[in-house]
């Protein structure tokens, strides 16, 4: 269903002083259990001059679905 997609995964924050993360990237294997993504991980920081943490290399993320909060589907362009 989303294999092969440009998807970004924005994960739940468990505590109120957490951070926001999400992980945008092409997604390799997905499952009820798992998201395999090939991407870069953004962390929003209010404390860094630009506001936003972007991963210099692309990596590989294997991100349990009971800690995802959305999925949306990105255009392939």
């Amino acid at each position: 269903m989303l294999k092969d997609r440009f998807v970004r995964v924005k994960m739940r924050k468990f505590f109120r002083e957490q951070r926001p993360i999400s992980y945008v990237g092409k997604v390799t294997a997905f499952n009820d259990f798992w998201v395999v993504m090939a991407g870069k991980m953004v962390m929003v920081c209010r404390n860094q001059s630009k506001g936003v943490q972007v991963d210099v290399k692309p990596a590989n993320y294997v991100i349990p679905r009971d800690s995802v909060e959305s999925i949306c589907v990105l255009p392939d362009s």
